[in-house]
């Protein structure tokens, strides 16, 4: 038997049907934003999600599910374009190079399509001139379908893009309403939280939190074990994470185990 390859830091390599193996948390969220991506695609409503969390604790690994999980989804795909930018793009520091990394993203997803040709004239144009015609060009490119986009470490691409750049692309959404994000971030930062901020309000927030070996045990023990000790005697048996309803924060309810040592939850 061939030993199954397992990626910590860069689940992006592993094959789906190991990412679903090892999924053991969160199978409900993974549903529910799949259900909103799919909306997405399917009708005028755009949806907008950002996982926050440290790193290691599975925004990548989550990621990497919903992805092949629409991949999946036959009927998706005459309706929709993927535009994977992964961690490691960095250097994005205006709206221009953020269109020409989502050019990338979709020359590799879709290299019949020869983007990497068809985008080649835009760099021999001033940028003012070559981000209108990327813009123009990635809306005809779409051509009525829906681009999904998928955006490790948003909080690094918008303090690379700057205020400027974060306007350029949210006046873009809103006069072009074909995109739908799914992005992930190590914290909450300024880009989306400051009402000030050219998206705030703009994605449904979700924050995920460390679990613990005992939670593992959730799936396989009854809801009426002594484990679960769901706010019997002193014990509360939930967490809400910021509950602010202006930044549309999706509050996590967690099972606690006051008996283990640390009291069942790491933050």
């Amino acid at each position: 038997m061939r030993p199954t390859f397992i990626a910590r830091f860069t689940p992006s390599l592993m094959p789906p049907e190991t990412l679903e193996a090892i999924f053991v948390q969160r199978q409900e969220l993974a549903s529910r934003l799949v259900s909103l991506l799919r909306d997405s695609v399917k009708t005028p409503a755009k949806h907008h999600a950002l996982l926050i969390g440290p790193r290691g604790i599975g925004k990548t690994h989550l990621v990497a599910l919903i992805y092949h999980r629409l991949q999946a989804e036959e009927d998706l795909r005459p309706a929709s374009l993927v535009a994977w930018l992964r961690e490691e793009e960095w250097g994005v520091d205006s709206f221009l190079d953020l269109l020409m990394r989502i050019f990338r993203a979709l020359d590799v997803a879709y290299p019949h399509a020869q983007l990497a040709e068809r985008t080649e004239p835009l760099y021999e144009l001033p940028p003012d001139e070559a981000e209108r015609a990327a813009a123009a060009l990635l809306k005809e490119f779409a051509a009525g379908r829906t681009l999904v986009l998928l955006v490790e470490n948003l909080n690094e691409l918008f303090a690379g893009l700057g205020e400027k750049g974060q306007q350029r692309l949210r006046a873009y959404i809103q006069e072009n309403p074909f995109c739908t994000i799914l992005a992930t971030a190590q914290a909450l930062f300024n880009g989306v939280s400051l009402q000030t901020s050219p998206f705030y309000g703009f994605f449904r927030i979700h924050v995920l939190v460390r679990m613990m070996a005992h939670r593992w045990a959730e799936k396989q023990i009854p809801p009426r074990s002594p484990l679960f000790q769901r706010g019997e005697g002193s014990h509360p048996d939930r967490i809400i994470l910021n509950p602010s309803r202006e930044l549309r924060i999706i509050t996590l309810t967690i099972t606690l185990f006051p008996h283990s040592p640390s009291g069942g939850v790491e933050l």
